[in-house]
C-alpha cells in the first residue's frame, strides 16, 4: 500500500489522507497532537467531496475523541450536529 500511495498513480486525495491518518495512529499520544486534528479536518473535508457518507461516518468517533482530548468541545459539537443532520437525510 505504501508503494502505491507514494507513486501517486491513480491515488485520490482521500486515500492518501486516510493512509497518513493510519500512520499517525502508530505514534504515541497521537490524539493529543495538534497536527493529528489538522489532518483529520483535512481528511473530513476531502471525504465530503470525494466519498460517500459512510466514509465520513467511519471517522465520526475518531474526530469526536480527538476534539475532546484536545478540549475543542465546540468543534466536536458542530461536527456531531453535522453528522446527525446528514444521517437523518440519508435515512429518508
Amino acid at each position: 500500500m505504501r508503494d502505491w500511495i507514494e507513486t501517486g498513480e491513480g491515488v485520490i486525495e482521500a486515500d492518501r489522507l486516510m493512509y497518513q491518518e493510519l500512520n499517525m495512529e502508530l505514534l504515541p499520544d497521537f490524539m493529543e497532537m495538534e497536527s493529528y486534528l489538522v489532518l483529520l479536518d483535512r481528511l473530513i473535508g476531502v471525504l465530503k467531496k470525494e466519498r460517500t457518507f459512510g466514509f465520513l461516518y467511519q471517522y465520526k468517533n475518531v474526530m469526536l475523541e480527538a476534539c475532546v482530548r484536545q478540549r475543542k468541545y465546540k468543534k466536536a459539537l458542530e461536527f456531531q450536529l453535522e453528522i446527525s443532520q446528514k444521517q437523518e437525510k440519508s435515512a429518508i
